[in-house]
């Protein structure tokens, strides 16, 4: 098995950069495939982009009164959100059987870790898709239906976020408090049948805790403090909160450093 650094410098000169790029590009919709994406961490740096929270009409027919208007306010031009980079990680795997069938053959050797590489091209495009509707804490769903180590998602529509093997912790709140517990339980097998939605994790859900309407969690994604930041990027989640329930959450009206509550199109 590589280990980190030799995967990357394999990545890196096996693939070239526009390669990765692509490949997640077509396994995302057109709204994800217009988000930069870098392969090697050297493309580190703050995201930023203009906000018109700052906006301001002060102006008048009677010059005085602009002049006046002008005077009263005090604008911060300027004003952007500011989003952190964020990195990602899977691994691919290759069982010691395949490696034993491709030995002493470089094209089949390749093809496998070509096959490899795809496969978990395809999770990360999968992740990036549930990322871009969160509300950048790593949620999944919420969940409801506990019972042994079966749940179903409290929206049905959220079964699609779920996929074998992904890496599940819980808690009561979204963004309120620690996990339920570090534990973690892997999903081993989802029901996608409507009607008959259906999680089945690698435990009971008794030994983390969780329980009905708790949320479900990437492990890693979410912050196990009373006051957790945010490990994962922002959403469309919260850039598009429901009106009615979410403008409470003051990491939603604050964003990124924008105060959203003086413009309520923000």
């Amino acid at each position: 098995m590589l280990n980190r650094t030799a995967g990357d410098a394999y990545v890196r000169r096996t693939y070239d950069p526009k390669f990765i790029d692509n490949s997640i590009s077509k396994m995302s919709d057109q709204l994800l495939a217009t988000i930069k994406k870098e392969t090697d961490g050297d493309g580190g740096e703050d995201f930023t982009w203009m906000a018109d929270v700052d906006d301001l009409d002060g102006g008048s027919p009677d010059f005085t009164e602009a002049q006046l208007s002008a005077s009263a306010n005090n604008p911060t031009i300027g004003s952007k959100f500011r989003s952190d980079w964020f990195a990602y990680s899977d691994t691919v795997q290759i069982t010691s059987d395949m490696i034993g069938r491709t030995r002493n053959k470089d094209g089949a050797w390749q093809k496998m870790v070509d096959a490899g590489m795809r496969k978990k091209m395809r999770a990360i495009a999968h992740n990036n898709a549930v990322v871009l509707q969160s509300k950048g804490w790593g949620e999944i769903s919420q969940i409801t239906n506990v019972s042994g180590s079966t749940f179903k998602p409290l929206v049905a529509s959220d079964i699609t976020k779920y996929i074998k093997g992904m890496p599940i912790v819980f808690a009561a709140t979204l963004n309120g408090g620690v996990l339920r517990s570090a534990t973690r339980l892997y999903v081993t097998k989802v029901s996608y049948t409507v009607g008959s939605e259906l999680v089945t994790m690698s435990g009971a859900l008794a030994g983390p805790g969780a329980v009905n309407n708790d949320w479900a969690f990437r492990a890693g994604a979410r912050d196990n403090n009373a006051s957790p930041t945010r490990l994962s990027p922002v959403g469309l989640g919260a850039f598009f909160p429901n009106q009615l329930t979410d403008l409470g959450d003051a990491t939603i009206t604050t964003l990124l450093g924008v105060d959203r509550t003086a413009n309520s199109r923000l």
